[in-house]
């Protein structure tokens, strides 16, 4: 089916496209190589690892600065996230987490596991509770 047609348009305008919009469910993503919402986060992951998420060739600085970014990100959001033999979770619980800090205004990073764990502590200051 096309996405445009040379019918007559809702404007009444004989010969204008009129443009039609299709959704199609996770099938018809994956059949195009798209990752459906089991695979997002370990395609990412394993993109990560391998320095492959993000093609270089256009600006490989700025893409390189990019993955590094994502991964702490993932990482502090998610510390055991690249980790070997660990269940991941969904994208959606990934999203659905990321909500409901964005709304209670909580932070999404560990409490420090001791003082010079990268500088993180608990929201009072008084580091381990």
């Amino acid at each position: 089916m096309s996405s445009f047609s040379l019918e007559t348009s809702r404007s009444g305008h004989k010969g204008e496209a009129a443009r039609r919009v299709l959704f199609l469910g996770a099938g018809a993503s994956a059949a195009f190589g798209y990752a459906v919402t089991g695979q997002i986060i370990p395609r990412t992951t394993e993109g990560l690892v391998s320095r492959t998420v993000l093609p270089l060739e256009s600006n490989p600085k700025r893409e390189r600065a990019k993955m590094n970014r994502l991964r702490e990100h993932l990482e502090a959001l998610l510390p055991a996230v690249l980790e070997d033999d660990i269940e991941l979770p969904l994208i959606t619980d990934v999203l659905s987490l990321i909500d409901l800090l964005l709304s209670t205004g909580e932070v999404g990073r560990p409490h420090a596991l001791h003082a010079g764990d990268r500088g993180l502590s608990s929201p009072t200051g008084g580091g381990d509770r």
